[in-house]
């Protein structure tokens, strides 16, 4: 126990947010005084191409129903070169874009989150550009 208190206190070296911290911890366990990843990292390594793969019976098919895409400013899953794809599946699409979030979006920005995800529900014709980190990509 006291190897994972010291890493809890030491891990804000090599990760500053404390959040983000807080997050990654909770994939820590710890028996018989040894630390380990409670996600199942060989499983997900040995399936990776069946994880990322796109499913081929869904090829061509299209979901024209309004939906919205949240994309962190700094990230690097939903960029530019997506956008072609996104709007083939999903004409209706909205995407957004919150400034200053990691690939955690949700994290670095809750409320913001939040906020436009209820929007949304709510009104599928809101103006996403309303809330001030928010932007609209076209």
């Amino acid at each position: 126990m006291v190897r994972y208190q010291s890493m809890i206190f030491h891990s804000d070296y090599y990760l500053t947010n404390p959040t983000m911290r807080a997050f990654l911890l909770t994939n820590l366990g710890e028996k018989d005084g040894e630390i380990f990843w409670k996600v199942n990292l060989k499983a997900i390594k040995s399936c990776w191409n069946q994880i990322t793969d796109f499913p081929a019976e869904l090829s061509g098919r299209v979901f024209n129903q309004p939906v919205m895409f949240v994309a962190a400013s700094d990230g690097k899953y939903l960029g530019r070169s997506d956008l072609p794809s996104v709007r083939k599946y999903f004409p209706q699409a909205k995407i957004v874009q919150i400034a200053n979030t990691g690939h955690w979006v949700h994290f670095d920005a809750p409320n913001t989150v939040t906020n436009l995800i209820t929007s949304f529900v709510l009104d599928k014709s809101f103006d996403p550009t309303s809330f001030a980190d928010v932007k609209e990509i076209k």
